[in-house]
């Protein structure tokens, strides 16, 4: 009988740890493939950054004094991208990653959409590159932030295996995650990226 309860109770506490592991991996999956998404996106933007300002400047070296004329047709060509598809997508996208993380937070997540999106990435890449291809001063590690945040929150948003509890949090693995990939920083400078653009955030809610 003893051994009977023995082998009972072992059973249970290894149903249970098993449970608490799978529960565990369950709440960590998104966060990794959030994060490998964010990692091939930020490799991919990078070359195609190196490979934007090669091109750059093969057009000031066969163009010669007509490249005065080239970049305000590349500039316009970006402007109207995010103007009529994406006008969230201005700027670096610090600002915007804060306030839907502030979104987030107050569980106004339908509104997060404005500022984080799969269209927000897609007109934030071509509009950068063709910043660059007009031979802009631009860089790309403000909008890796936010195109990882938005990869993070589609990810969230579409997740069906469990509920993330944390979005806030969640999305600031985004951040974290697009500033590691930007900078090669640790993750824990997203606490000084959030603070840092918190007081300027407001405008744009």
């Amino acid at each position: 009988m003893d051994i009977l309860k023995e082998s009972h109770e072992l059973y249970r506490f290894g149903s249970k740890k098993i449970f608490e592991i799978r529960d565990h991996f369950q709440r960590l999956l998104p966060f990794w493939i959030a994060g490998a998404l964010t990692a091939l996106f930020a490799t991919g933007y990078a070359h195609l950054f190196s490979w934007a300002e090669e091109v750059s400047k093969k057009i000031f070296n066969f163009s010669g004094l007509w490249f005065v004329a080239i970049p305000p047709i590349f500039f316009c060509i970006s402007w109207l991208l995010v103007e009529k598809l994406a006008p969230k997508a201005n700027g670096s996208g610090i600002p915007q990653l804060m306030v839907a993380i502030e979104k987030a937070h107050q569980k106004q997540i339908d509104s997060i959409d404005n500022f984080l999106s799969f269209r927000i990435i897609l007109v934030k890449i071509i509009s950068s590159i063709c910043g660059v291809l007009g031979g802009g001063a631009i860089g790309r590690e403000g909008p890796t932030l936010q195109i990882s945040g938005s990869i993070f929150h589609l990810v969230g948003k579409n997740w069906k295996w469990g509920e993330i509890q944390n979005r806030s949090a969640f999305l600031m693995a985004g951040a974290a995650s697009g500033l590691a990939s930007a900078f090669n920083t640790p993750p824990w400078w997203d606490c000084i990226c959030y603070r840092g653009t918190r007081q300027i955030s407001s405008k744009f809610v």
